[in-house]
């Protein structure tokens, strides 16, 4: 794994779209950790958490991994403390009701709270725009 950029004395947030036994996550949080980052949180849509992924977050050097609610984790999430539930019901009931008055303009929008900010990721498309 090669990283790019300076970690340095900061916090590294690593995005990922899912975690699935977590190797890849644990390998990330070692390589930002050996170059000098304070942390390594981890933030993934869908948490899958198969096979010993529970074990392999329990061992990390990851200090929490935030995940949203479209996979199922409850029992998961009670063995592993750094899991971090995200609900994104609200946001997609309202972004389900809000695609009905711009359609086709705005097809996905991703909110994330992270210690105290709030980052919207949002991918726009439509004809001819």
């Amino acid at each position: 794994m090669v990283l790019v950029g300076d970690v340095s004395g900061k916090i590294a947030i690593i995005v990922d779209d899912m975690a699935d036994t977590c190797g890849t996550l644990v390998k990330a949080a070692d390589v930002v950790i050996e170059h000098g980052a304070k942390e390594a949180i981890a933030i993934v849509t869908h948490g899958i958490l198969s096979g010993n992924a529970i074990e392999a977050l329990n061992g990390s050097r990851l200090r929490k991994i935030v995940v949203t609610n479209t996979v199922p984790h409850a029992e998961k999430r009670a063995r592993c403390d750094r899991i971090e539930t995200i609900d994104i019901s609200p946001t997609v009931s309202f972004f389900l009701g809000f695609r009905l008055l711009v359609y086709p303009y705005v097809v996905a929008v991703f909110l994330f709270y992270l210690k105290g900010a709030l980052i919207m990721v949002s991918y726009l498309a439509g004809r001819g725009v």
